[in-house]
């Protein structure tokens, strides 16, 4: 018969093993270093929030880590980087790639090469390229794609789910199956025609980690909105739920 110390002792080793494995996504947009812009942050800003999460202990995975079984513990973080401007690839290159980190780039293929501050073809083919990145759906124009839209404008609402999948498999040459939906709005409607459409997954901006693996047919995974209003609670808050 084990003495309470002994009960506890297998009671806390058991808790840890029978913790469900859970990663925080965060979702970022610009990295111009504008304060104006309420989703922007500089390259130091984002190093910095890189920093403070690796030592709390917490490793960045990649999003086939998070479809698979290959995370442990709930301290993960997956980065990804909505629309597809340039400032993301800078980011990337001087910053991501050199701490190997593979972040999800969700692209709506209306502001590629026609924006300055967008990304051409040519670097979104060779983001799609490198190991661990993904390059996901992010509508066409980016509108919402809701039943309101589905209602007034069927062929807009079908053209920002069936068209930007064309799109970018042709343009990448790679399998497009996650969709990130434009503002994080979205209906039944909406999942009813992602499911027609082939995704496998789709990703909002409701706050909250997400149990791994994320199985197929998940259109409902939650990520962490960053804003400068916001992310330095939004940090803590991670750091403290993963405790």
């Amino acid at each position: 018969m084990p003495n309470l110390r002994s009960l506890c002792l297998i009671l806390l080793v058991a808790a840890t093993f029978l913790q469900a494995a859970a990663v925080n996504i965060l979702c970022y947009h610009t990295f111009m270093g504008k304060p104006k812009i309420p989703t922007d942050f500089s390259l130091d800003e984002l190093k910095g929030h890189i920093s403070q999460f690796k030592e709390n202990g917490f490793k960045f995975v990649t999003y086939q880590d998070v479809i698979t079984n290959k995370i442990s513990s709930n301290k993960n973080i997956l980065v990804t980087i909505d629309d597809g401007y340039q400032s993301a690839y800078d980011a990337y290159q001087q910053i991501l790639k050199p701490q190997g980190i593979a972040p999800v780039f969700a692209i709506y293929p209306g502001v590629i090469s026609h924006k300055k501050i967008s990304m051409k073809w040519e670097q979104i083919r060779e983001l799609a390229n490198e190991t661990g990145v993904v390059i996901a759906a992010h509508g066409y124009y980016h509108l919402y794609v809701n039943e309101k839209l589905y209602k007034k404008d069927q062929k807009a609402f079908e053209g920002e789910i069936f068209r930007v999948k064309k799109t970018l498999e042709e343009k990448t040459g790679k399998k497009i199956e996650a969709y990130f939906y434009p503002f994080g709005l979205y209906s039944p409607v909406t999942i009813d025609y992602l499911k027609k459409a082939g995704y496998k997954y789709a990703f909002n901006i409701k706050a909250g980690s997400y149990n791994t693996p994320i199985a197929a047919g998940s259109y409902e995974i939650n990520r962490f909105y960053l804003d400068r209003g916001t992310v330095k609670s939004t940090i803590k808050r991670i750091i403290k739920n993963s405790n």
